[in-house]
């Protein structure tokens, strides 16, 4: 009880009332004056008046219902000159209250009521100034209820009324949304997005290294409208200071330089960019420092598999360098597991035989002249462990702020040094492994891209006279990272939930044309429109965010570091992340998604047009084959998935097949490749914009969430199908087997997050042991068994069609404008305020359902860091995403503790989701919503 509460106990054996007063903190201000403690019909009734300096009286009335009549207890005026009473009345009498008070003293002091003769209760008729108050009160309660409900009816015609829900325009605006969509498909430029593109990649603006640009987009948030800030984190990076790779060749005792790399991409005439003074060197994000020379190893793709059949033919990876294609999986895995078996560095390279048949052996001319790859170009990009946890790698699982605890960053990040090089530079090296070592084809790897350039593709190592040198000096350092974020408020605020959308402004180099700012010209063009509807008087019924991320190609850092600072708020309140990196370098449209928007883009897909309208082209007709991948990893969707179980998607327009190689992370990736080859009329940048406002506006603005729970339940069953087959099969449970043969590739080939081929084939580790069922200590059961999964997964596709049902049923009762009421009464308010209340408990359990999947623990095997059971990244593909990850890896690996652990967590989650989709179902037969759903 606070200072200056009253409170009454009781005697436990006479019952006697006691009326103990704390008065502490009233002793500091003033005088107090204790007036009679007056007993009524069947309580006590104590009354404290506090008088302050100022003269103000304050009173505090405090009813004691007593179980008999007590005597009149009463503290007279009589008052020391500190406001504390010294003097308490009984039946007439004074007697001193606080005898030996000290003045000095601060403490509470008690009053108790003495129990006394009792009195005759005395009735008192109601008179007439009585009646006439009582009539006066009536007509004053009906008064505020009608002018309640004069402030929600509109009235628009004596014989309608329109009775309004809590949203000020509910279910939509002043339009339908219908008409909302036309405008945000129709605001995006193609030439508004080429200006845009033109500004973003006219010099470099590397992580940590583009304050300008940040402001300038801060800039131009704000002159939209937007409520914008600028939110920094301090994150742990490294910038290139040199580097070096000869192949040596030894005489006697001493060695002679072979071949010196250039490591360098040449400037073009042509492209602007790549001739700026201050463009970006060649190199790895977090790659280590290191001087090593050591005998050369080629190891294909560097995958896991690849590894595995170096060592199954006898290949020594200890104490070796290793030569690498890029492709296939994330970069940084192809570091680890070299680092794992004991290779000293890597080199990895960009093999034309990825390009899709777009090579000068082809009879194609090399950019600029033509569209297959400049000879020289380079791949820069990060080298952190991305499938074991994106983000500053000192700071795992919550944000770098300035003075927050560090960690060793090599739990994430490489030990042994790496550099990126062109097959140009690439083609010596390989040359000195011919005729050491078996051929790829004996191992079973596809043919390279340069035999036409005397490569034979052999494994090495090298012999002993020869031997590369490989140096790599990196700075690394503590350094601010910007993310811009911007606010459009909702009408009902971030309890309806909060729609994130994202792009990352940095890149590896000067342009970045695709990567980013392909993505970035269609932010700027989403949020123009957005802001023009605004000014309309368009209002989502949801928050929106715009953010511009920083650090995302070192291992999405600012994207990572924000949720994680934000990760309460987010969990509460987010529905949904729309990223959108590589907007446009082709004319091919990919998306990747989880389950709950699948839907959504293909409603929008289908109307969305590319082009002008009028062509009839949309995004779903222009070559789409309406397959939507899962998503792993690779851009600032991860955190917001992976981490927290907010549904994502990416999406953008990808070279393929025919269209002219993009040279990604590489000088060449400018400007005036997207104007000669990328993207000519930037009609491509118009239309993914458009789809990204679409997807924004729908999510932000429809009454009920477009977002499919059923679904995701049908995917659930599929994804436990694929276990159960990979498991049986002996195949990577969650990785679709790609087949590519050399250059050959039809509309069926699977690439990965960035338009490579994904040619190699996936096996489980040497270490995995297959179980039968006789090994386990389940006697002669599997201990491997899904059951009962298959039977919880089928369940909950049940209750999922269930609810989907009750959804159709509120759909129903919605009408694009408010419904007129014929009679209005309280009967129709209180109809629409359930329906409200509905449709809210409806978008929360839509909201929350991914949710029900996050496990606090994450994975286990160091990718604690992930938290989802459904989606990761795959452990050793990092782009490419695996399902049921937790299953997945306990079965490559025999464990049967962490199969029975994954499968317990799942069983755990099925029943939370159930639980959810029951409740609103109860909910909604509570309120009347009758038999049909």
């Amino acid at each position: 009880m606070r200072n200056g509460d009253v409170e009454l106990e009781y005697d436990m054996i006479g019952a006697i009332p006691r009326v103990v007063a704390h008065s502490t903190d009233w002793q500091a201000n003033g005088e107090r004056d204790t007036r009679d403690a007056i007993d009524g019909q069947a309580g006590l009734i104590l009354r404290t008046c506090y008088k302050s300096t100022a003269g103000a009286t304050q009173s505090i009335n405090t009813s004691l219902i007593s179980p008999r009549r007590e005597a009149l207890l009463a503290c007279h005026n009589n008052h020391s000159g500190d406001g504390i009473p010294k003097y308490m009345a009984m039946a007439g009498d004074r007697r001193p209250l606080l005898d030996g008070y000290d003045d000095r003293q601060r403490r509470s002091f008690l009053k108790c009521a003495i129990h006394g003769p009792s009195y005759r209760r005395t009735t008192h008729a109601i008179g007439f100034g009585r009646f006439i108050y009582i009539i006066l009160s009536a007509l004053a309660l009906y008064a505020v209820i009608g002018l309640f409900l004069a402030l929600n009816v509109s009235i628009t015609d004596p014989s309608t009324w329109c009775l309004r829900l809590p949203h000020e325009n509910w279910p939509f605006q002043k339009h339908p949304i219908e008409y909302w969509e036309h405008i945000v498909t129709s605001y995006p430029k193609a030439d508004r997005a080429k200006e845009w593109s033109r500004f973003y990649t006219s010099g470099p603006h590397l992580g940590g290294q583009n304050y300008s640009q940040a402001l300038w987009t801060k800039d131009r948030f704000e002159e939209l409208g937007f409520d914008t800030k600028i939110e920094a984190y301090d994150i742990y990076v490294n910038y290139p200071v040199g580097h070096r790779l000869a192949l040596l060749e030894k005489h006697d005792d001493d060695y002679k330089v072979r071949y010196e790399a250039k490591l360098e991409e040449p400037v073009i005439e042509k492209d602007k960019t790549s001739g700026l003074k201050d463009r970006i060197p060649t190199f790895h994000g977090y790659s280590a420092n290191g001087n090593v020379t050591a005998p050369l190893v080629f190891a294909n793709y560097g995958t896991f598999s690849d590894y595995d059949a170096l060592l199954s033919h006898n290949i020594t990876i200890e104490g070796s360098i290793i030569i690498a294609k890029y492709g296939g999986i994330f970069r940084g895995l192809k570091v680890k597991r070299a680092q794992e078996l004991g290779a000293l560095g890597v080199i990895i390279y960009s093999d034309p035989a990825d390009d899709f048949g777009i090579t000068p052996e082809a009879g194609y001319e090399e950019y600029p002249e033509g569209p297959a790859r400049h000879h020289q170009s380079v791949q820069r990009g990060s080298v952190q462990f991305l499938s074991f946890g994106p983000g500053d790698p000192t700071t795992p699982g919550y944000p770098s702020k300035p003075g927050c605890p560090r960690q060793d960053p090599h739990h994430n990040t490489p030990k042994i040094p790496s550099i990126p090089i062109s097959y140009d530079d690439a083609i010596p090296l390989l040359r000195a492994l011919n005729s050491y070592g078996p051929l790829a084809k004996d191992l079973g790897w596809a043919p390279g891209g340069l035999e036409y350039k005397d490569v034979k593709y052999n494994i090495g190592p090298t012999p002993p006279h020869l031997s590369v040198n490989l140096y790599n000096e990196q700075n690394y350092t503590i350094t601010p990272m910007w993310n811009v974020i911007a606010s459009i408020p909702g009408s009902l605020g971030s309890t309806e939930g909060v729609i994130v959308a994202g792009n990352h402004r940095d890149a590896w180099i000067a342009g970045g044309a695709g990567d980013p700012n392909s993505g970035t010209a269609a932010l700027l063009e989403v949020a123009g429109a957005l802001s023009k509807m605004t000014s309309m008087g368009w209002k989502p019924i949801r928050d929106i965010i715009l953010a511009s991320w920083d650090g995302e190609e070192y291992g999405l850092l600012g994207s990572t570091e924000w949720v994680e600072d934000h990760k309460s708020y987010l969990s509460k309140n987010a529905v949904a992340y729309i990223n959108l990196d590589v907007g446009a370098t082709g004319s091919h449209f990919e998306a990747a998604a989880n389950p709950l928007l699948f839907d959504l883009l293909h409603e929008l897909a289908s109307r969305v047009p590319v082009g002008q309208p009028s062509e009839g082209k949309t995004i779903e007709n222009s070559g789409w084959n309406g397959k939507i991948r899962t998503l792993g990893s690779g851009s600032d969707y991860t955190a917001f998935q992976d981490f927290l179980g907010i549904p994502s998607s990416d999406m953008g327009f990808k070279n393929h097949l025919q269209d002219a190689v993009w040279m990604y992370h590489s000088n060449y990736d400018s400007f005036s490749w997207m104007e000669m080859f990328g993207d000519k009329e930037f009609v491509h940048h118009e239309a993914v914009a458009r789809l990204w406002g679409a997807l924004i506006l729908h999510l932000s603005s429809r009454d009920i969430l477009p977002m499919n729970v059923t679904r995701y339940a049908e995917e659930l069953e599929g994804y436990l199908a694929r276990v159960k087959n990979g498991s049986d099969e002996g195949n990577h449970p969650s990785l679709e087997m790609f087949s590519a043969k050399g250059m050959q590739y039809d509309e069926e080939v699977e690439l990965d997050v960035y338009g490579n081929p994904s040619s190699f084939s996936y096996s489980p580790p040497k270490n995995y042991k297959r179980h039968n069922g006789k090994d386990g200590d389940d006697g002669d059961r599997d201990p491997f068994t899904l059951k009962p999964l298959p039977h919880l997964f089928s369940a909950l596709t049940a209750h999922a069609s269930r609810f989907e049902n009750s959804l159709r049923h509120l759909s129903s009762l919605i009408q694009p404008n408010l419904i007129p009421i014929q009679e209005p009464s309280w009967r129709n308010y209180l109809d629409r305020l359930i329906l409200w209340r509905r449709i809210a408990a409806a978008n929360r359990v839509i909201r929350r359902f991914d949710r029900a999947w996050v496990d606090k623990d994450g994975l286990g095997g160091g990718r604690e860091w992930f938290k989802h059971m459904v989606f990761a990244p795959g452990r050793w593909t990092g782009y490419a995403g695996a399902v049921l990850p937790g299953l997945g890896e306990a079965w490559e690996d025999g464990d049967v503790t962490g199969w029975r652990r994954s499968k317990s967590v799942l069983e755990g989650a099925v029943r939370r989701a159930e639980s959810v989709l029951e409740r609103f179902r109860e909910g909604c037969r509570r309120d009347g919503e009758g038999k049909g759903t």
